[in-house]
C-alpha cells in the first residue's frame, strides 16, 4: 500500500512490527516483477503516482535582478512521478536542491501542468550571470549542477514529460546545453555543448579514470582549504559569454572568487567549434536548470587521472554526499566595456511622436558622449553601419546597446543609422543614405515585453538631405515635424505584441497610408490580419517569441518608380506568413525620389497611456488594446540579423523543395528546406552547405537561419555505382538458367544512353503515385526500403549465400547496409555484446535485429527492434527473441534487484536510500539516461 513509498521500518523495530511490514514488501516486488511485464497491476490505493501521499507543488518565487521581470518561478521535474519525486526548496533568494532533484527556472508555475512555454528564456548574450554556491562537504561522487538548455523552444514533451531536453538526450530530446557548473568541493566543469554533441568541450579541475579531465586549476587552489577557493566555504560565481562585432558568441568566460582569498579562478572557453550555434541558442533564450544527483561512476568529473596527473578522486562514495545543496544571489548584468557609460533617465517618454522627450533642457548636468558602436549590416557599407544617438549632453540621454549583428533600444531611446559617428557632434553628412528602392531590407525583432502602450519603431526619413539642425539639435525630421522640420518617412515597423502598423507619409501627410493590425477608439485601424494570427500564442506570428521582417521596395520596369511598400513577416516553426502591401499611394513618385536620394533608418522605443491610435480595440473590437498601459512596458526592445539584398518578384517568400526534395548541385534539399537562405553570419547561401561544422552538409528551414535544419543526402547515383559495391564477388550464385554471367545486372552497357541516365536518388518511392518514381535497368526491380527510401535489387539473378562469418541475418535485413561510415555485409557482432546483427536499411537508421548463428538449426524468429533515437550510432543491447519471455530476459536482473529490496526492507533499510545506490530511482539526475523497464505509471506499463 501507499507506506511502501516510505516505509516506516526502523532498524530498532521490534520483530513484530518488522513481520508485520513483510507482506508490504512482497507486494512490492510482485508490482514491480508484474510492471515489467506491462501488466498494469493495481496495489493498495492504486498506482505508483499516489504511494505515499506526495503532491504536485509548486515551490515559489525567488529574484534575479536584472531580468525584465525579475521575479522568477521554479518548476520542479517529477510532477508525472510523485513517488520519485525530490523537494528544491526556495528561501527568499536562496535555492536549495535534494538530493536527485532537479528543476527549472520559469516565467510562471501552474501545479502538475508542464508547457514549455512557461520555462525562462533568458538572452546573456554580452551579458554575465552572478551567483554564490556553497559546496560545502558535497565530496567524491556528488555532482551539484546549474547549466542552460533550450527548453523553452522544446515543443516535444520528451521521456520525462516534463520537455526537458539536454545534449546528452537524458529524456530523449536533444537540444544545446551550457553547462556553467558542474561541481562538487574537490572539482569543477564548465562544459560548452551543441545539440548532438554528447561530450563537448569544458574546462576546470578534475576527471579521469586511465585518462585526465580538465586541469586549468590545481586541488591547491581549488579544494576544501584551498589557497584561492576554500570549497568548505560559499563563493561567487560569475559567467559571460562575450560576441563578435557580428555578434557571433566568442567565448564563455568563468571567473570564480571568494571574500579574503588573493586569488580568482578564471576559464575562458573559446575553441569550441559551436559556438556560433550556441550564440543563437543564447539569443533565443535558454532556460537555467538545477540538479543535484550522486552516483559511485563520477570519475569523469573528479576522477583523479593516471598517476600524477592532479585529480582529486580515486574513488566516488555517494552515500557520503549531504542531502542539499544549495545557490543563492542570482544577479544579471551587462557585460562591463571600456565604452560603456552609465544609463540615464526615467521610464516614460521617447519616440518619433513625442517631441518634449527630446528637447533640449536650458541646464543639465554634463553626461560623457560616445558612439554605441558598430551594427553589422549585411549588404551595406561593407557590412558596418555606426549609431548615433539623439540627447547627447541630455541628462537623461537613452542608452542603444550594440552587439555586433544586435541592436537594443532603451525605453525611451532613439538612435540614426550613420556612415560614421563623432561622440557629442550632429552632422547631417553622416548620416547613412540608404537606397533601397528595387531591395529588400531584413531583420528579426523580438516584441515579448512591448506590451498594450509600448511602441517599437524602425522607420525610413530623409535626415541626409535635411541641413537644419531641428529643435532636437540633430538634425530629426519626419512627417509629423517632431521637432520642427518636416520630411518624407516611411514607417516599416511602428509595434508592440498585440499590434503592428506600415505606413507611408510624404513629407506632409500626417496620417499616410497604412496596413496591419490594431488602432481605432471609436474607430477601426487597419485589418489585413487578425489577432489569432499575430499576438502572443498567435498562430502565425507568436510575438512571445522573435520573428522575421522583410520590407521591400520594388519598382516598375519602364521608369524605376516605387510600386508598393511590401511587407512581410514569418517565424520559424510557423508554416503562415503575414503580408502586407501598400501600393495605389498618391506619394509614390515623392517617395521614390526619397529612396532614390537615400533614406537614413531609424529606430525607436517608447511608450504612452494614448497608444489606442495604433493598438485599440476599434469600434470593430478587432484589435486587442482596450487600455494602454505604458507601465508594463519591458526596459528594451532588441532587433538582429540585418541586412540588405536585391528583390526579387516574389523572393520573399521561400522557394520551397517539392515533397522529396529536389537536388542542388551533388547534394538533395530535404523537403523542408528553403533553396536559398541567409545564415546569421549574414552571408547567403543556396542549397546545401558545410558550414558551421554541424559535420554534414545541411540546408536550413528558414530563409534566414534560425536554428532549424536537416541534413543533405547526396544527389544523383548511377545505379552501376550504387549496386557494383553492395555486393561481394564471393557472394554472388549465378542463374544459368537466366543466360546471365557476372556482371550484366550490375553494369549498364557501354554508350547505352537510355541506361547511363537511368539513375537512383534518395528519398524517391516505388509507388507510381510518387513523381519521378524509381526506375530500374532491365533485370532489377525496386525494393522498396522504408517510406523515403528504394533501391534497385537484382531481379532472380543473384542470390545471397544463408551466412556471412558465422552470422545468418533475420528476414527482411538488408545483406549490406552502412553503419557509421563502414560498410558491413550481412551480420556485424561491432558494439553488440558479440552477437552477430542486421540492419533493416541499407543505411542504418535505427531498425536492426539479432542475426542467427548458422550452426543454430532451432527454429529462431528474429524481433525487429527500433533504437532510439533513429539515426543512433550504436544497435542497442541484444535481445532473446524465442520463448514465452522473449524479448524479456531483462526481467531476470530486475527480479533480482526486486528480490534484493525486500530483503533490504524487510531488514529495515529505507527503499530510496537502496534504490538510489542501485541506480534505479535516480532517474531524473542530470546526464542519466532513465533505465529499461522503468515503470511509465500514465502508460500502466513499461517504457
Amino acid at each position: 500500500g501507499s507506506d511502501l513509498a516510505s516505509p516506516k521500518i526502523q532498524r530498532d523495530s521490534t520483530n513484530m512490527q518488522t513481520q508485520q511490514s513483510r507482506p508490504n514488501v512482497v507486494c512490492f516486488a510482485l508490482r514491480l516483477f508484474c510492471a515489467v511485464l506491462s501488466v498494469d497491476l493495481a496495489v493498495g490505493d492504486g498506482h505508483l503516482r499516489s504511494l505515499g501521499g506526495a503532491k504536485q507543488y509548486c515551490p515559489g518565487n525567488f529574484s534575479i535582478k536584472g531580468l525584465p521581470n525579475p521575479q522568477v518561478s521554479l518548476i520542479p521535474t517529477g510532477w508525472t512521478d510523485l513517488a520519485g519525486m525530490q523537494e528544491v526548496k526556495i528561501d527568499g533568494n536562496k535555492l536549495t536542491p535534494h538530493m536527485d532533484a532537479r528543476a527549472y527556472f520559469a516565467q510562471q508555475c501552474n501545479a502538475g501542468e508542464y508547457n514549455n512555454e512557461d520555462y525562462l528564456a533568458v538572452n546573456l548574450l554580452e551579458r554575465t550571470l552572478r551567483y554564490t554556491v556553497d559546496l560545502a562537504n558535497t565530496g567524491c561522487g556528488c555532482n551539484v549542477a546549474f547549466y542552460l538548455v533550450s527548453m523553452h523552444q522544446n515543443e516535444l514533451k520528451s521521456t520525462c514529460k516534463d520537455y526537458y531536453c539536454d545534449a546528452n538526450s537524458v529524456c530523449g530530446v536533444p537540444c544545446a546545453e551550457i553547462d556553467i557548473m558542474e561541481a562538487n568541493e574537490h572539482a569543477w566543469h564548465s562544459t560548452l555543448h551543441t545539440q548532438f554533441d554528447h561530450s563537448g568541450m569544458g574546462g576546470g579541475l578534475g576527471g579521469g579514470d586511465g585518462w585526465t579531465g580538465p586541469r586549468d586549476w590545481s586541488v591547491e587552489q581549488y579544494s576544501p582549504g584551498g589557497s584561492c577557493i576554500d570549497t568548505k566555504l560559499p563563493f561567487e560565481v560569475a559567467v559571460s559569454f562575450p560576441t563578435s562585432s557580428e555578434g557571433i558568441l566568442t567565448a564563455l568566460e568563468l571567473s570564480l572568487s571568494q571574500t579574503g582569498k588573493p586569488c580568482d579562478l578564471k576559464l575562458r572557453l573559446s575553441e569550441y567549434s559551436g559556438l556560433a550555434d550556441l550564440g543563437e541558442a543564447l539569443r533565443r533564450g535558454m532556460t537555467p536548470v538545477v540538479s543535484y544527483w550522486a552516483s559511485d561512476k563520477m570519475l569523469w568529473l573528479d576522477g583523479a587521472g593516471p598517476e600524477n596527473s592532479g585529480g582529486p578522486c580515486h574513488t566516488d562514495k555517494p552515500a557520503s554526499c549531504p542531502t542539499v545543496a544549495s545557490m543563492s544571489n542570482f544577479t544579471i548584468e551587462d557585460m562591463a566595456h571600456p565604452h560603456d557609460v552609465p544609463a540615464g533617465g526615467s521610464d516614460g517618454g521617447g519616440g518619433h511622436e513625442n517631441p518634449k522627450d527630446f528637447e533640449q533642457p536650458t541646464e543639465s548636468p554634463a553626461v560623457q558622449a560616445s558612439c554605441p558602436g558598430t551594427l553589422d549590416v549585411n549588404g551595406v557599407n561593407g557590412g558596418g553601419i555606426q549609431m548615433i544617438p539623439t540627447g547627447w549632453g541630455l541628462s537623461d540621454q537613452k542608452n542603444i546597446t550594440v552587439n555586433g549583428g544586435s541592436l537594443t533600444t532603451t525605453m525611451g531611446s532613439r538612435a540614426y543609422f550613420a556612415d560614421s559617428c563623432t561622440a557629442g557632434t550632429y552632422d547631417n553628412k553622416q548620416y547613412t543614405a540608404l537606397q533601397l528602392l528595387g531591395k529588400t531590407l531584413h531583420y528579426n525583432v523580438d516584441l515579448s515585453a512591448a506590451d498594450c502602450g509600448c511602441n517599437s519603431a524602425l522607420y525610413l526619413v530623409s535626415m541626409r538631405q535635411n541641413d537644419q539642425q531641428s529643435d532636437c539639435n540633430d538634425f530629426y525630421c519626419d512627417a509629423n515635424s517632431v521637432c520642427g522640420i518636416a520630411c518624407a518617412e516611411i514607417d516599416i515597423q511602428e509595434a508592440n505584441m498585440h499590434a503592428w502598423h506600415s505606413t507611408l507619409h510624404t513629407k506632409y501627410d500626417h496620417g499616410g497610408m497604412a496596413a496591419g493590425l490594431g488602432g481605432g477608439d471609436g474607430w477601426n485601424g487597419p485589418r489585413d490580419f487578425s489577432t489569432d494570427e499575430y499576438g502572443p500564442g498567435s498562430s502565425c506570428i507568436d510575438t512571445k517569441k522573435p520573428f522575421h521582417v522583410a520590407a521591400s521596395f520594388p519598382v516598375d520596369d519602364d521608369e524605376g518608380i516605387l510600386t508598393a511598400l511590401e511587407v512581410e513577416l514569418s517565424q520559424s516553426g510557423h508554416d503562415c506568413k503575414l503580408n502586407m502591401k501598400m501600393d495605389n499611394y498618391e506619394g509614390m513618385d515623392e517617395l521614390t525620389v526619397a529612396l532614390r536620394d537615400g533614406m537614413t533608418p531609424v529606430v525607436s522605443y517608447w511608450n504612452s497611456h494614448e497608444m489606442l491610435w495604433m493598438d485599440g480595440s476599434g469600434s470593430d473590437y478587432q484589435g486587442y488594446c482596450q487600455e494602454d498601459h505604458p507601465s508594463k512596458c519591458g526596459d528594451t526592445v532588441t532587433m538582429y540579423n540585418f541586412s540588405v539584398t536585391t528583390f526579387e518578384k516574389h523572393a520573399s517568400v521561400p522557394k520551397k523543395p517539392e515533397e522529396e526534395g529536389i537536388c542542388e548541385g551533388e547534394w538533395l534539399v530535404q523537403a523542408k528546406c528553403v533553396l536559398e537562405f541567409t545564415n546569421y553570419d549574414g552571408k547567403k547561401y543556396r542549397g546545401c552547405t558545410d558550414v558551421a561544422d554541424k559535420s554534414r552538409y545541411w540546408c536550413s528551414h528558414d530563409d534566414f537561419y534560425q536554428g532549424r535544419y536537416s541534413y543533405c543526402e547526396p544527389c544523383k547515383v548511377e545505379v552501376a555505382d550504387r549496386l557494383q559495391p553492395l555486393f561481394a564477388d564471393e557472394d554472388l550464385v549465378i542463374n544459368e538458367d537466366n543466360g546471365g554471367h557476372e556482371g550484366d545486372a550490375t553494369t549498364p552497357k557501354p554508350g547505352d544512353k537510355d541506361q547511363a541516365k537511368t539513375v537512383v536518388e534518395p528519398y524517391q518511392r516505388c509507388d507510381t503515385q510518387w513523381q519521378e518514381s524509381t526506375v530500374c535497368i532491365e533485370g532489377f526491380y525496386c525494393k522498396k526500403i522504408d517510406d523515403y527510401w528504394s533501391q534497385c535489387s537484382p531481379k532472380e539473378v543473384v542470390e545471397f549465400k544463408d551466412c556471412f562469418n558465422g552470422w545468418k541475418p533475420a528476414e527482411g535485413c538488408a545483406r549490406v547496409f552502412d553503419y557509421d561510415d563502414t560498410e558491413y555485409t550481412g551480420c556485424t557482432m561491432i558494439n553488440n555484446d558479440d552477437i552477430g546483427w542486421c540492419a533493416y536499411s541499407p543505411r542504418y537508421n535505427g531498425a536492426w535485429a539479432n542475426c542467427t548463428r548458422c550452426d543454430d538449426d532451432s527454429n529462431v524468429v528474429m524481433q525487429k527492434n527500433v533504437q532510439e533515437p533513429p539515426g543512433s550510432s550504436v544497435p542497442g543491447p541484444a535481445l532473446a527473441s524465442s520463448g514465452w519471455l522473449g524479448p524479456r530476459l531483462w526481467v531476470v536482473p530486475l527480479l533480482t534487484l526486486a528480490s534484493l529490496a525486500a530483503f533490504a526492507m524487510s531488514r529495515g533499510i529505507r527503499q530510496p536510500a537502496l534504490f538510489r545506490r542501485l541506480n534505479l530511482v535516480d532517474i531524473n539526475a542530470h546526464d542519466r539516461m532513465p533505465l529499461v523497464g522503468e515503470i511509465d505509471d500514465e502508460a500502466g506499463g513499461v517504457n
